[in-house]
């Protein structure tokens, strides 16, 4: 998803902090891919996830809604993407759902983009690359850029120049506790290290993090999300 001027990512990061079906970081390998589903089956699916996300039942996740509508922004609609992406095993791209939006690619996607339209695209969503199960985001000069997803481990190695902070999405504790609950023990120090460098990260300026982390502390104090 494109980020514009210092306000409008802000905006996005108020979207952060996912229990999520832990996207892309499960300690577990990989499962095999699922049966392909039918458009009826996947409104089902993408209902769910957002439903999870956007902590709202799923009744009320309409099919003509907005994900703006649902009280998504942008960087929700990114997350809820990679949840879709990681349990259907797909590759849903983001020109793919501008297009489908009918707008231009400065406008506001989760304010055009239906829940509709968006099961449309992953419907028409190709498998991964093989051995390219993270969808990481390329900067065309090789260093870090703003907005640039990805992995840990890769973006971490990349020359950072202005300085851009790697958010992780969701946050390293969230997908620690999540990865325990799973295990049913405690990670090893060389478990965390691991789950790390696999997680997925958003690289922002550092007013954008420190914006963002004051609002997750706060959502975290009031149990919110």
């Amino acid at each position: 998803m494109r980020m514009n001027s210092l306000e409008e990512r802000q905006n996005l990061i108020q979207g952060f902090g996912l229990a999520l079906l832990l996207i892309a970081t499960s300690c577990s390998p990989k499962q095999p891919s699922p049966a392909p589903v039918t458009n009826a089956a996947l409104l089902g699916v993408v209902q769910k996830i957002a439903a999870e996300h956007l902590k709202k039942p799923v009744d009320v996740i309409a099919p003509a809604a907005t994900f703006a509508n649902l009280g998504a922004d942008d960087l929700d609609l990114v997350e809820i993407t990679m949840a879709v992406e990681e349990q259907l095993n797909i590759e849903i791209s983001d020109d793919a759902l501008i297009k489908a939006a009918g707008i231009k690619p400065d406008q506001n996607l989760a304010s055009h983009l239906t829940l509709r339209v968006f099961v449309d695209v992953a419907a028409a969503a190709p498998k991964p690359a093989a051995g390219n199960h993270y969808k990481v985001s390329e900067s065309a000069t090789g260093t870090l850029r703003d907005a640039q997803v990805g992995v840990y481990g890769e973006l971490s190695k990349l020359p950072n120049p202005n300085a851009y902070e790697l958010l992780f999405v969701p946050s390293l504790e969230l997908l620690t506790a999540e990865s325990e609950r799973k295990l049913g023990r405690q990670m090893n120090q060389s478990e965390r290290d691991a789950l790390k460098e696999r997680a997925a990260v958003v690289a922002v300026p550092a007013a954008v993090a420190v914006e963002f982390k004051r609002k997750r502390a706060e959502r975290e104090a009031s149990g919110s999300r």
